[in-house]
Parts: C-alpha cells; sequence; structure tokens
C-alpha cells in the first residue's frame, strides 16, 4: 500500500461479499453463494479499532427464496444483505416522457415498497431484532442510453420524472429506517440516474441531485410514523397512490415532511394533523416544471431546480398544503412538542435502579414479568450485581431516567447476548439472539423531567456483556453515569 501512494489504512467499515452472485458475478444458486460466502468471510477480520462490516449479496428484485436461504445461513455472521431493483424503461430515452410512461414509472418504482417490505419480513423470522440491515446498493432509472454515446457507458439524461422516482424511493426508504440502513443510487456522475453529468470543463447538477439536496433534513433525525389516506390514480398497470410522503423530527423539534404528488394532471391536497405538536410556523421548497421531461443541460443548467414553497396554511397541530402536480416538496416546520414526562411521588424515590435476577437457558429474551426471579434488589447504574454467575441468567432493570434538558436523545445499548430497552413504554433498542458483544442504537425526543426506563438482558454462554451509553442534545456520546436513575421501593 506504501508503495502505492497511501502508507495508513483507508479504515474502510464496510465490505461487499461479492456482488449480483445470482447473475453476472457467478450465476449461483443461493445455497452454493452462501457456502462461499461463509468460506472467504470467515478470513475478512476486524482490524485495530475498524469494525469489518460484511454485506452479503442479496436478491435480485423479488427473488424471495435468495433471502431466505441466505439469511439461515449466514444471519447470524453478516452486518447487511444487499438488495438491487431498478426502475426499467430502457425501450426509451430519459427525455421521451409522456403520460402514459410517466404513469407506467411511477407503478414500477412502487414495487421498492413490495420489495423492502416483503424481503424484511423474512429477515424478521431469523433477525427479530433487525441486527441484519437491508442495503439497497442499486437503485434508480435505467433508460435508454443518450444517442450518440458509448452504450456501455450507460450514460442517460435525467429529468422531472426521475426526480419523483427519486423522492418515492427516499420517502420508502425513510419509512423503513428500522430495517433499511443504507442505500445507494446507482450511480452518482454521469451513469444511469446520476446526480451530476460532467462533459469536459462543464458540470451540471440534475433533478435528481435536487431532490437528494431536499430530502438530506432527514439524516440524523427521527422517522416520524405515518398513516396517509389518499386518492388513487389508475394507470395500465394498477392503481398507484396519488401521493407519497415521509417525515421526521430533528434535533431541533422541528418537523420534516418531503411529500411527492405522483399525478401529472392534478393537484393534490395534503392535510397534516399532529397529536403532540403545536405549529409556529413553517417553510417549504418545492421542485417542479411545467414539462415532464424538463431537465438540465449545459446550456441551460437552470431549467429545473429547487424554489420556495408557500402553498399552505396553518393551524394550532395542522397543516394543509396544497401539492402542486407532478411536483416534490419538502415543508419545515417549527413548534412546540407537547411532551410529557412520568409522574413522580418524590418522597418515595431511591437513587439507582431496581433489578430483578433470573436464571435460566435462554436463546431469545423472554417475557420476563412470567417467570419468577430468583433475588432482586436496587443497584446504582446498568451493570451486574454482585454475585452474577458466568453463564445462564437473565437480568431487568426499571425505575426512571432523569432528563436536564429536552430535546432528542440517542441511547446505545450493547451487549453479549440479547437485550432490550425501553423508554416511557416505548421500545427504543432490541438487540436480542444469541451473538458477541454488538452494539446497537434508538433516538427518541424526551421533555425535561423523569421518564420511565426499562432494561432486559440475558446471558446464555461464552462472553458476556452489557452497556449503555446516552448522546444528550449538544453533548457527545458517554458511558450512562450514576445519579441519572431513580426507582421507588417496592
Amino acid at each position: 500500500r506504501k508503495k502505492n501512494g497511501r502508507e495508513k489504512p483507508w479504515n474502510v467499515p464496510y465490505w461487499g461479499l461479492g456482488n449480483e452472485s445470482w447473475g453476472c458475478g457467478g450465476d449461483m444458486k443461493p445455497q452454493y453463494y452462501s457456502d462461499l460466502a461463509r468460506r472467504y468471510g470467515r478470513f475478512m477480520k476486524d482490524f485495530g479499532n475498524t469494525t469489518l462490516n460484511k454485506i452479503a449479496v442479496g436478491p435480485n428484485g423479488n427473488d424471495y427464496n435468495w433471502t431466505d436461504v441466505i439469511m439461515h445461513e449466514l444471519g447470524n455472521s453478516i452486518w447487511g444483505l444487499a438488495l438491487h431493483y431498478y426502475t426499467w424503461n430502457t425501450g426509451e430515452h430519459a427525455t421521451d416522457v409522456t403520460e402514459k410512461s410517466w404513469y407506467n414509472t411511477m407503478h414500477n418504482t412502487l414495487v421498492m415498497e413490495e420489495l423492502v417490505t416483503r424481503h424484511s419480513a423474512i429477515m424478521n423470522k431469523y433477525d427479530p431484532g433487525k441486527s441484519v440491515a437491508l442495503v439497497v446498493d442499486e437503485w434508480g432509472m435505467w433508460h435508454a442510453v443518450e444517442p450518440g454515446t458509448n452504450p456501455g457507458f450507460l450514460y442517460q439524461q435525467n429529468t422531472l420524472r426521475d426526480a419523483l422516482v427519486a423522492g418515492i424511493n427516499l420517502n420508502i426508504f425513510n419509512n423503513h429506517c428500522d430495517r433499511v440502513k443504507m442505500a445507494a443510487i446507482a450511480q452518482t456522475v454521469n451513469v444511469l440516474q446520476s446526480l451530476i453529468l460532467t462533459k469536459d470543463e462543464k458540470m451540471v447538477l440534475t433533478p435528481t441531485y435536487h431532490v437528494f439536496d431536499m430530502y438530506k433534513v432527514h439524516q440524523d433525525a427521527v422517522m416520524i410514523p405515518i398513516s396517509l389516506e389518499t386518492d388513487s390514480i389508475d394507470t395500465d398497470q394498477g392503481k398507484i397512490p396519488a401521493l407519497h410522503i415521509s417525515s421526521s423530527l430533528d434535533k431541533d423539534g422541528k418537523i420534516h415532511i418531503t411529500a411527492c404528488n405522483l399525478n401529472a394532471e392534478e393537484n393534490e391536497k395534503l392535510v397534516c394533523s399532529f397529536n403532540s405538536f403545536t405549529v409556529r410556523s413553517a417553510s417549504g421548497q418545492i421542485l417542479t416544471s411545467d414539462k415532464l421531461n424538463a431537465h438540465n443541460t449545459f446550456d441551460e443548467p437552470d431549467n429545473v431546480g429547487i424554489k420556495p414553497f408557500d402553498d399552505f396554511k396553518t393551524s394550532e397541530n395542522k397543516i394543509e398544503i396544497n401539492v402542486p402536480k407532478h411536483s416534490v416538496i419538502a415543508v419545515e416546520l417549527t413548534g412546540d412538542l407537547n411532551l410529557k414526562s412520568a409522574e413522580v411521588d418524590f418522597s418515595k424515590l431511591k437513587p439507582g435502579l431496581s433489578f430483578n435476577f433470573y436464571e435460566g437457558e435462554l436463546n431469545r429474551l423472554p417475557d420476563f414479568y412470567e417467570i419468577e426471579p430468583k433475588r432482586s434488589g436496587s443497584i446504582n447504574n446498568v451493570i451486574y450485581p454482585e454475585g452474577t454467575p458466568a453463564n445462564n441468567f437473565g437480568l431487568t432493570y426499571e425505575g426512571y431516567i432523569k432528563i436536564d434538558k429536552e430535546g432528542l436523545y440517542e441511547f446505545y445499548l450493547t451487549s453479549d447476548d440479547g437485550s432490550k430497552l425501553s423508554v416511557d413504554n416505548k421500545e427504543i433498542v432490541l438487540n436480542d439472539g444469541l451473538h458477541a458483544m454488538v452494539e446497537k442504537s434508538g433516538s427518541l425526543f424526551l421533555s425535561e423531567g423523569y421518564h420511565n426506563i426499562n432494561i432486559s438482558f440475558f446471558q446464555r454462554g461464552g462472553g458476556s456483556g452489557l452497556n449503555l451509553k446516552m448522546k444528550a442534545p449538544g453533548g457527545e456520546k458517554e458511558e450512562v453515569k450514576d445519579g441519572i436513575f431513580f426507582h421507588v421501593e417496592k
């Protein structure tokens, strides 16, 4: 490496165990591939402080058997499973957009929702704790190449239609972020549905680029579950929804809504109601054009771009948005989160957490409430009580966590074997199953005050450990300190 100009290691955290082994990568059956992946993956180890996260070749589109076999054979040894799915349109150039081809494209790209849902369900069978990521590392539009270009280079233009495809897929990934932990459009520059086109010294940003720019507000935020009722549109291939959306809450308490109007002819009304949020103000952005095939060129690089958007009205706990036809919008809401902390009788509070200790040979977290504990007590932090054996036991910790500042909190639960963290009766981290030390994390907004906290853990055999870290608003990830936990003596 030094001879070739790089003395220090690259610290690459993710490695793929092959590529499209079901096709151009070897034309393999899933069982044969899993044997090879296990064999060669055995020699791919962590080095220094860099964890090597192995990503297995996943299915081609709707090959659900492939996912089932790989999860059965490799589910305990991989970080992720790769899914490839393109929205195919090889019979037309990117700029050949009719109303019919527009709707066919929308229908075909929405197949991603079914693929993610069904592959996730199979993965849940082997990995209910969702430790293995679904990695959608090839997706996007695949049109006919531009006339006069090398067919092998897969150079294609990029229109408003491609922007809608990008927005829909990013919404899908956002709404399934518990399982889809990585996604990569194919590709970034000059190939397929790229974000950037170049020619000699010139560069142009595509409509797809602008969608990525609008959606970046969802990064490092908390997904807000959505129940959407929308009109449907009849297409040659079946009905599709008129609207497609996702939403998140960022570290500053702002809500972001991204919405795609798939309707090529009509505006659509979107009404968003909030249970625990009072709206103070709103602002918006929009990406659209008069033409369905609008695109940017080297001579006219700004035909399609982001513009301010304000066609909405707000009330105390609601926003009504007029989403223009064939558009992508992003709306930011500022306001007040109406969060509640636990009602606590402070006269009964004692420092630390209460714990229950259980005996048993466990493979997964049981319902500890149905098991009689062998002993109980209190403890200052999330550590093993004195006298804990090496193997075959379970623990639960219960009490309150004191929050000094309202905001977004990130919890990191590391364990060998399985563990779970709940705050205010909401599951935040599930790290279940038999495994070595694995860290998993989850986020939620907390108000100032006391909040219920519950941690459950089991240890079967081999290595053992349990650790809880937390990142407070504006702070760093650190060990949870003594003095933050309280309990009520029973």
